[in-house]
Protein backbone atom coordinates (compact mmCIF):
# COMPACT_ATOMS: atom_id res chain seq x y z
CA UNK A 1 0.00 0.00 0.00
CA UNK A 2 1.45 3.38 -0.97
CA UNK A 3 0.72 6.72 0.60
CA UNK A 4 0.27 9.83 -1.54
CA UNK A 5 1.36 13.05 0.09
CA UNK A 6 -0.09 16.25 -1.33
CA UNK A 7 1.54 19.63 -0.68
CA UNK A 8 0.07 23.04 -1.43
CA UNK A 9 2.30 25.74 -2.88
CA UNK A 10 1.16 29.10 -1.56
CA UNK A 11 1.24 31.98 -4.05
CA UNK A 12 3.89 34.63 -3.59
CA UNK A 13 2.62 38.21 -3.09
CA UNK A 14 3.23 40.43 -6.10
CA UNK A 15 2.86 43.97 -4.70
CA UNK A 16 2.89 47.00 -7.03
CA UNK A 17 3.39 50.54 -5.75
CA UNK A 18 1.30 53.28 -7.35
CA UNK A 19 1.84 57.00 -6.81
CA UNK A 20 3.60 60.04 -8.30
CA UNK A 21 7.24 59.81 -9.43
CA UNK A 22 7.71 63.59 -9.75
CA UNK A 23 7.11 65.27 -6.39
CA UNK A 24 7.55 68.81 -5.04
CA UNK A 25 8.85 70.22 -1.78
CA UNK A 26 6.47 70.73 1.15
CA UNK A 27 3.82 68.43 -0.31
CA UNK A 28 2.09 65.31 0.99
CA UNK A 29 2.12 62.49 -1.56
CA UNK A 30 0.03 59.32 -1.31
CA UNK A 31 1.37 55.90 -2.28
CA UNK A 32 -0.48 52.63 -1.99
CA UNK A 33 0.11 48.98 -2.80
CA UNK A 34 -2.29 46.63 -4.56
CA UNK A 35 -2.15 44.01 -1.81
CA UNK A 36 -5.18 43.60 0.47
CA UNK A 37 -4.73 44.18 4.18
CA UNK A 38 -5.50 40.57 5.12
CA UNK A 39 -5.53 39.48 8.76
CA UNK A 40 -2.02 38.37 9.61
CA UNK A 41 -0.41 40.09 6.60
CA UNK A 42 2.43 42.55 7.14
CA UNK A 43 3.08 45.55 4.89
CA UNK A 44 6.14 47.73 5.51
CA UNK A 45 7.14 50.93 3.69
CA UNK A 46 10.75 52.12 3.43
CA UNK A 47 12.13 55.42 2.21
CA UNK A 48 15.83 55.26 1.32
CA UNK A 49 16.20 52.05 3.38
CA UNK A 50 14.56 53.57 6.49
CA UNK A 51 11.28 52.10 7.75
CA UNK A 52 8.50 54.69 7.61
CA UNK A 53 5.09 53.10 8.27
CA UNK A 54 3.20 49.82 8.12
CA UNK A 55 -0.12 49.27 6.35
CA UNK A 56 -1.59 49.59 2.88
CA UNK A 57 -1.02 53.37 2.52
CA UNK A 58 2.04 55.58 2.76
CA UNK A 59 1.82 59.40 2.98
CA UNK A 60 5.19 60.81 1.98
CA UNK A 61 5.64 64.40 3.23
CA UNK A 62 8.59 66.03 1.49
CA UNK A 63 9.18 68.98 3.85
CA UNK A 64 12.26 67.54 5.58
CA UNK A 65 13.70 65.52 2.68
CA UNK A 66 16.59 66.75 0.48
CA UNK A 67 16.00 67.41 -3.20
CA UNK A 68 16.96 64.76 -5.70
CA UNK A 69 16.27 61.04 -6.22
CA UNK A 70 14.70 58.83 -3.54
CA UNK A 71 13.67 55.18 -3.35
CA UNK A 72 10.39 53.90 -1.96
CA UNK A 73 10.20 50.17 -1.17
CA UNK A 74 7.23 48.15 0.03
CA UNK A 75 7.70 44.71 1.59
CA UNK A 76 4.70 42.41 1.91
CA UNK A 77 4.47 39.19 3.92
CA UNK A 78 1.27 37.22 3.41
CA UNK A 79 -0.57 35.47 6.28
CA UNK A 80 1.15 32.21 5.22
CA UNK A 81 4.55 33.98 5.48
CA UNK A 82 5.25 34.26 1.75
CA UNK A 83 7.23 37.39 0.88
CA UNK A 84 7.04 39.92 -1.96
CA UNK A 85 8.48 43.38 -2.62
CA UNK A 86 8.32 46.32 -5.03
CA UNK A 87 10.47 49.42 -5.58
CA UNK A 88 9.59 52.88 -6.95
CA UNK A 89 12.12 55.58 -7.84
CA UNK A 90 10.93 59.15 -7.26
CA UNK A 91 12.48 62.58 -7.86
CA UNK A 92 11.96 65.49 -5.45
CA UNK A 93 12.04 68.98 -7.03
CA UNK A 94 12.16 72.42 -5.39
CA UNK A 95 9.21 74.76 -5.79
CA UNK A 96 9.67 77.78 -8.06
CA UNK A 97 9.87 81.29 -6.63
CA UNK A 98 7.54 84.14 -7.53
CA UNK A 99 6.85 87.74 -6.52
CA UNK A 100 4.65 90.58 -7.79
CA UNK A 101 6.33 93.82 -8.87
CA UNK A 102 4.33 97.04 -8.58
CA UNK A 103 4.96 100.78 -8.85
CA UNK A 104 3.50 103.46 -6.62
CA UNK A 105 0.49 103.22 -4.32
CA UNK A 106 -2.01 100.50 -5.20
CA UNK A 107 -5.31 102.35 -4.97
CA UNK A 108 -8.81 101.74 -6.22
CA UNK A 109 -9.53 103.50 -9.53
CA UNK A 110 -5.89 103.71 -10.62
CA UNK A 111 -4.61 101.75 -13.60
CA UNK A 112 -2.45 99.62 -11.28
CA UNK A 113 0.13 97.41 -12.97
CA UNK A 114 0.99 94.07 -11.35
CA UNK A 115 3.88 92.12 -12.87
CA UNK A 116 4.63 88.47 -12.14
CA UNK A 117 8.35 87.97 -11.50
CA UNK A 118 10.18 84.64 -11.14
CA UNK A 119 13.83 83.67 -11.46
CA UNK A 120 12.98 79.96 -11.59
CA UNK A 121 13.59 78.14 -14.88
CA UNK A 122 10.95 76.24 -16.86
CA UNK A 123 7.90 78.23 -15.75
CA UNK A 124 5.07 76.91 -17.94
CA UNK A 125 1.89 78.39 -16.54
CA UNK A 126 0.96 81.77 -15.02
CA UNK A 127 -2.50 82.10 -13.50
CA UNK A 128 -3.94 85.17 -11.76
CA UNK A 129 -6.88 84.97 -9.39
CA UNK A 130 -8.92 87.17 -11.77
CA UNK A 131 -8.56 84.57 -14.54
CA UNK A 132 -5.81 86.22 -16.58
CA UNK A 133 -2.77 84.23 -17.72
CA UNK A 134 -0.33 86.96 -18.79
CA UNK A 135 2.71 87.93 -16.75
CA UNK A 136 1.31 91.50 -16.40
CA UNK A 137 -2.19 92.64 -15.48
CA UNK A 138 -3.78 96.06 -15.02
CA UNK A 139 -6.61 96.64 -12.55
CA UNK A 140 -8.27 99.36 -10.52
CA UNK A 141 -10.67 97.08 -8.64
CA UNK A 142 -9.88 96.77 -4.92
CA UNK A 143 -9.08 93.38 -3.42
CA UNK A 144 -6.38 90.73 -3.19
CA UNK A 145 -4.70 89.52 -6.39
CA UNK A 146 -2.89 86.17 -6.31
CA UNK A 147 -0.56 84.89 -9.00
CA UNK A 148 0.30 81.18 -9.22
CA UNK A 149 3.21 79.91 -11.29
CA UNK A 150 3.74 76.26 -12.21
CA UNK A 151 6.93 74.81 -13.68
CA UNK A 152 7.52 71.83 -15.97
CA UNK A 153 7.79 69.50 -12.97
CA UNK A 154 4.30 70.43 -11.78
CA UNK A 155 5.60 72.40 -8.78
CA UNK A 156 3.88 75.68 -7.92
CA UNK A 157 4.30 78.89 -5.92
CA UNK A 158 2.08 81.89 -5.16
CA UNK A 159 2.37 85.60 -4.39
CA UNK A 160 -0.30 88.13 -3.35
CA UNK A 161 -0.77 91.90 -3.69
CA UNK A 162 -3.67 94.05 -2.47
CA UNK A 163 -5.37 96.91 -4.33
CA UNK A 164 -6.54 99.23 -1.56
CA UNK A 165 -10.07 100.71 -1.55
CA UNK A 166 -10.55 104.45 -1.43
CA UNK A 167 -11.30 105.97 2.00
CA UNK A 168 -14.90 106.10 3.17
CA UNK A 169 -15.53 109.88 3.30
CA UNK A 170 -18.42 109.48 5.71
CA UNK A 171 -16.25 107.43 8.02
CA UNK A 172 -13.41 109.88 7.52
CA UNK A 173 -15.58 112.79 8.62
CA UNK A 174 -16.77 110.89 11.71
CA UNK A 175 -13.20 110.16 12.79
CA UNK A 176 -12.16 113.73 11.98
CA UNK A 177 -14.91 115.15 14.17
CA UNK A 178 -13.70 113.05 17.07
CA UNK A 179 -10.19 114.37 16.60
CA UNK A 180 -11.45 117.91 16.19
CA UNK A 181 -13.06 117.93 19.61
CA UNK A 182 -9.63 117.39 21.13
CA UNK A 183 -7.48 119.66 19.01
CA UNK A 184 -6.46 123.15 20.12
CA UNK A 185 -5.38 126.04 17.94
CA UNK A 186 -2.08 127.84 18.43
CA UNK A 187 -3.53 130.12 21.12
CA UNK A 188 -4.85 127.16 23.08
CA UNK A 189 -8.51 127.90 22.25
CA UNK A 190 -10.87 125.15 20.96
CA UNK A 191 -11.47 125.00 17.24
CA UNK A 192 -14.60 126.69 15.97
CA UNK A 193 -15.40 124.49 12.91
CA UNK A 194 -13.90 122.25 10.24
CA UNK A 195 -14.11 121.64 6.48
CA UNK A 196 -13.17 118.66 4.29
CA UNK A 197 -11.76 119.77 0.91
CA UNK A 198 -10.26 117.21 -1.50
CA UNK A 199 -9.34 114.88 1.34
CA UNK A 200 -7.71 117.69 3.40
CA UNK A 201 -9.32 118.57 6.73
CA UNK A 202 -9.24 122.33 7.39
CA UNK A 203 -9.50 123.20 11.07
CA UNK A 204 -11.10 126.62 11.49
CA UNK A 205 -10.08 128.42 14.70
CA UNK A 206 -11.75 131.49 16.12
CA UNK A 207 -11.42 134.88 14.41
CA UNK A 208 -7.91 136.25 14.37
CA UNK A 209 -6.26 132.85 13.97
CA UNK A 210 -5.09 131.20 10.73
CA UNK A 211 -6.81 127.98 9.50
CA UNK A 212 -4.86 124.80 10.18
CA UNK A 213 -4.90 122.12 7.45
CA UNK A 214 -4.60 118.48 8.51
CA UNK A 215 -4.44 115.20 6.64
CA UNK A 216 -4.69 111.55 7.66
CA UNK A 217 -1.56 109.43 7.97
CA UNK A 218 -2.01 105.87 9.22
CA UNK A 219 -5.29 106.81 10.97
CA UNK A 220 -3.70 109.86 12.66
CA UNK A 221 -4.39 113.52 11.89
CA UNK A 222 -1.12 115.20 10.85
CA UNK A 223 -0.66 118.96 10.36
CA UNK A 224 0.35 120.09 6.86
CA UNK A 225 3.15 122.57 7.56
Amino acid sequence: MSLIKTSWLNPKPNPIITGPVKICENTNNLYHVNYPALPGAQIEWYLDNVLQVTGALYYFYTGAVPFGPHTIVVNVMSPDTCFGTDTLKVMLYPNPNVSIITAGALCEGNNNMLVENSTSPNIQFINWSNGQTNDTIFTGIPGNYTVTVTDSNGCSAQAVKTINPLPDLCGLMTVAMRFATRLKNLSGQPLRDMLLINGIIIMLPYPGQLPIPYTFLYTRLVPIL
